[in-house]
């Protein structure tokens, strides 16, 4: 590699850096938050086995993606398998577009008994008093 490229990959490499951190550490969170949602308990071990399944499913998909993508390009010319791909891409992107839309329109719709549950759940909660603590057993002063 001439000096002159040098540059060149230095500076995308730190692009590919930053652009991957962008994307991986927020679809672990998210990955994180739903094991917690499906029951899991917040500990350590959660942790570990979200982590190893998390980078498990990223090296296999390292390691089949050149596979088949060596075995389509041997039947298809680059031309094509670069226009499936990205067909492939911008499908995902409307099933995403897609999913987060009727995600907002899930939480964002007010129900017709919204202000009724509001009242029960602000009068079912209990409310601070510093003679007992969170457990509802009366503290010591």
């Amino acid at each position: 590699m001439t000096n002159s490229k040098l540059w060149l990959m230095i500076t995308t490499l730190c692009f590919l850096g930053i652009f991957l951190a962008a994307m991986l550490i927020p679809a672990f969170s998210i990955i994180l938050d739903g094991a917690f949602e499906a029951g899991l308990p917040d500990t350590v071990s959660t942790n570990g086995i979200v982590a190893s399944h998390f980078n498990s499913m990223w090296y296999l998909g390292s390691f089949v993606g050149p596979i088949f993508g060596g075995i389509l390009s041997e039947y298809m010319s680059f031309e094509w398998c670069t226009t499936l791909q990205g067909g492939i891409l911008f499908v995902m992107a409307i099933i995403l577009l897609a999913s987060i839309c009727s995600c907002k329109l899930r939480y964002t719709q007010p129900t017709e008994h919204a202000s009724e549950e509001q009242n029960i759940l602000s009068a079912s909660t209990p409310q601070y008093n510093p003679t007992y603590d969170a457990t509802g057993v009366h503290a010591p002063q």
